[in-house]
């Protein structure tokens, strides 16, 4: 069988997976087959780096994780003014997760909206089989999709997630043999659009970057019960949520953030841990952003980026 992936071409990427997964082996007695994915997102934000968050981790009782992110990290990071001691000591020390922050630079808009037409198009045309009410929610995108007044933010942000989402779904079915994935993300513009298409779409773009290697594994989304009113999300997303406040807030050009916060964060716990990449999607590659202390000056340091020689995959369109 073939066992390449997306994911898998980064060798930066690869590298600190590798370690994670042993240290996973160690501590478990094996590779899960149950994952936990978390996510949140900052983006068309003019004063910020426009960046995803992906938070990997075995499934694990949500009762009991839900209750140690309450302790760690008791408000969203936008609320905090100062981080708490036990925030900073909980993202540096915590094992088992591990997160991937993109920062999205030279993006072009247009030609990401006219990709993820193209792709709705063709999936029209050509996805007979599906069910048919799939088949009627792809079509009504389909002319939404058409409309002058279409919000192409979101649209562009959506094919952004859907694309990156269904690699780690590739990854994790392929390499680890993934039988259950729960996503947990921050419930925005993008997953409410249409209805929540983005969820019909990363089901199609999946099936089509796995090609029938895997038997179709069971995806589960979200904690809530919207007739109830009742969102179970929030405090799951926090983590994933403060790395991307503290990264999409770093200038890594000009080696300066926004923020005493954010500045307190990177050094004292995102750029300790591991098992938290930072990548710059740029000119179609995945660059390691790499913090690199001075040894004769503690308080200096640079922040070089490493090329990735990797491209990464086209955009969604040529998937299909």
């Amino acid at each position: 069988m073939n066992t390449k992936t997306e994911l898998s071409h980064h060798k930066n990427l690869m590298k600190q997976w590798d370690k994670y997964k042993r240290m996973l082996s160690r501590k478990l007695g094996g590779i899960p087959r149950g994952w936990l994915i978390l996510s949140d997102y900052c983006l068309d934000d003019p004063h910020k780096n426009a960046c995803v968050t992906f938070t990997i981790s075995p499934m694990q009782n949500l009762y009991v994780l839900g209750k140690q992110l309450r302790e760690a990290l008791p408000r969203d990071f936008k609320d905090i003014g100062t981080v708490p001691e036990e925030t900073l000591l909980f993202l540096r020390d915590y094992k088992y997760f591990f997160t991937i922050s993109i920062i999205l630079t030279d993006i072009n808009k247009s030609e990401i909206v006219k990709d993820l037409q193209n792709m709705v198009q063709y999936i029209c045309d050509n996805y007979t089989k599906m069910p048919p009410a799939m088949i009627y929610r792809i079509k009504k995108f389909r002319e939404y999709l058409k409309r002058k007044n279409k919000n192409h933010n979101v649209l562009k942000n959506l094919s952004l997630v859907a694309l990156i989402f269904s690699q780690i779904v590739e990854f994790l079915s392929i390499k680890h043999s993934a039988k259950q994935i729960q996503w947990i993300s921050d419930r925005d513009d993008v997953l409410n659009i249409e209805g929540g298409i983005i969820f019909d779409i990363i089901n199609i773009i999946t099936t089509r970057l796995i090609r029938g290697r895997r038997r179709s594994i069971s995806l589960g989304v979200g904690l809530e019960d919207k007739k109830a009113g009742e969102y179970g999300f929030d405090v799951f997303i926090r983590y994933p949520d403060i790395v991307a406040g503290a990264v999409s807030s770093l200038d890594y050009e000009k080696h300066r953030v926004t923020k005493p916060k954010h500045l307190e964060l990177l050094i004292n716990s995102v750029f300790k841990n591991p098992n938290i990449l930072m990548l710059q999607l740029k000119n179609e590659r995945l660059n390691l952003i790499r913090y690199v202390p001075n040894p004769k000056f503690s308080s200096s340091a640079i922040i070089r980026v490493e090329k990735d020689k990797n491209l990464i995959p086209q955009a969604p369109s040529n998937l299909c």
